[in-house]
């Protein structure tokens, strides 16, 4: 026999501001004809689209992403799930830190929004890096996996505190 526990917390992790719209059209502009576009460019233009779109059309520009984290725990074991694509590292520190004996982070569990670099990432590029750029209209902060790891470690301690018994 072992205690089921879940808790359930909305948690956001930062954006950086969007562009301005002349820099957004620019961007666009660059990239010539769309029918032409593949790949990359393709990605490029249609976050250049959306972020214009946002820009002129009096939707409200977001600060954040904001989602809604479910932890569940199965005695010694806690499962973090993530709607991104994680980078490793953030798994390391919050099994690092974290008050149970074994701690599973799911990487694109209960949504996919693309990659999720540590900020250690970002000077080395890459594919990915670039990916977590033009996945959406917005983009992470540099530090948004700090964020991540805080808000969670702080919900496993509530979990093991006083997380709901199933």
């Amino acid at each position: 026999d072992v205690a089921v526990k879940t808790i359930v917390r909305d948690i956001t992790l930062p954006y950086r501001p969007l562009p301005d719209l002349a820099t957004a059209q620019s961007e666009l502009a660059s990239l010539g004809d769309p029918d032409k576009l593949f790949g990359m460019d393709l990605k490029k233009y249609d976050k250049w689209q959306q972020v214009i779109m946002t820009l002129t059309t009096g939707i409200p520009v977001k600060s954040g992403h904001c989602f809604m984290q479910s932890l569940v725990a199965v005695g010694p074991v806690a499962f973090v799930p993530f709607p991104y694509e994680m980078f490793v590292e953030m798994t390391l520190r919050i099994r690092g830190h974290s008050p149970f004996q074994h701690t599973l982070c799911l990487s694109e569990t209960n949504g996919s929004f693309g990659y999720f670099p540590t900020k250690d990432q970002y000077s080395r590029g890459g594919y990915e890096i670039t990916m977590s750029h033009y996945f959406d209209t917005y983009v992470l902060t540099e530090d948004a996996d700090d964020s991540a790891v805080e808000e969670n470690l702080k919900l496993l301690e509530l979990l093991i505190k006083e997380g709901d018994t199933a």
